[in-house]
């Protein structure tokens, strides 16, 4: 704490302490402080403790000076007001306004009546968000089976062709050429049908889920977190 930030607090907590009393008490720390010297500065703010133990010292040397003088004697302005510190009055306007009022049957009533609603909107978009899931699980999982069967299917006729069209060629070799080009084709269809289905069930499948798993976790954990 600095010798600003000392004097600063002790001012606003002699703010209901008489003007000619504040500014006599703030004068002499002031001078106090001065007579001191800058490099003892600390010194100074930790022999004399905090600023609420000096307020709270002054306030009473006060109240003793004028305990037992009679009204007429004390001059105006001197008349004791009792201390609240400025933090405590705003602090417990505040703390009352935080405070609710709402009875909690009350709050049990308005519950019940918005479960309903709150459970057709949490409803919605959980199926909204399975709805998603499902159907990019199922176009996955079609794809997994379309593209089986392209790997299964194209090399066996890819094969038959091939055989066909050697035999063709002996009868008819541009026909023959033409039957063996449709059967190579096939097999191109075969083999990218494979690395599809090598693609997607090694790769893609494991991908999803994990990311499903990820998300699900996630969601769950902010919900623990808010309760």
């Amino acid at each position: 704490m600095s010798r600003w930030e000392f004097m600063s607090q002790l001012e606003k907590l002699l703010l209901y302490v008489p003007i000619q009393e504040r500014e006599e008490a703030l004068q002499y720390y002031n001078d106090y402080f001065e007579d001191a010297g800058p490099e003892n500065e600390q010194e100074v703010i930790a022999s004399l403790g905090s600023p609420e133990k000096v307020a709270e010292n002054i306030k009473r040397d006060i109240h003793q000076s004028n305990y037992g003088a009679e009204p007429d004697r004390v001059e105006p302005g001197k008349e004791m007001v009792e201390y609240h510190p400025i933090p405590e009055i705003i602090e417990e306007p505040m703390k009352n306004m935080q405070k609710s009022n709402m009875p909690g049957w009350l709050k049990i009533v308005i519950l019940i009546c918005a479960a309903p609603i709150l459970i057709g909107i949490f409803g919605g978009l959980f199926g909204a968000v399975m709805g998603i899931i499902g159907g990019v699980l199922g176009v996955l999982f079609a794809g997994i089976f379309s593209f089986g069967i392209i790997g299964i299917v194209c090399p066996i006729v890819s094969v038959i062709l091939v055989l066909a069209g050697i035999g063709i060629s002996f009868v008819n070799v541009l026909a023959g050429l033409c039957v063996i080009g449709v059967g190579l084709l096939c097999m191109a269809l075969g083999v990218l049908g494979i690395c599809l289905e090598v693609q997607l069930v090694g790769k893609w499948v494991p991908a999803l889920v994990k990311a499903i798993a990820k998300g699900v976790c996630k969601f769950f954990q902010k919900l623990k977190r808010r309760n």
